[in-house]
């Protein structure tokens, strides 16, 4: 089943990932670890958001897609 994950990052957490060199692989990392059907990046509500399309086939996957994304500083909701 298709789903939409959002991603919120902080600005303190934002700005150190952008300041790491590796930063940006991370995401480039996830959307090719999760095989996002698609990527979305902007900001809302002054915060660096990101926004995927994801097949999860079962429920309990949603800690797999969660929790790189919360290595990061990221706010998730699905």
């Amino acid at each position: 089943m298709r789903f939409i994950l959002r991603a919120q990052i902080p600005t303190e957490a934002g700005n150190k990932m952008m300041q790491n060199p590796n930063g940006m692989k991370q995401v480039e990392e996830y959307v090719r670890n999760t095989r996002a059907e698609a990527a979305y990046f902007f900001e809302a509500r002054g915060e660096r958001t990101m926004v995927f399309i994801l097949n999860m086939e079962r429920a309990d996957q949603m800690a797999t897609f969660a929790e790189p994304l919360f290595m990061m500083g990221a706010k998730v909701a699905v």
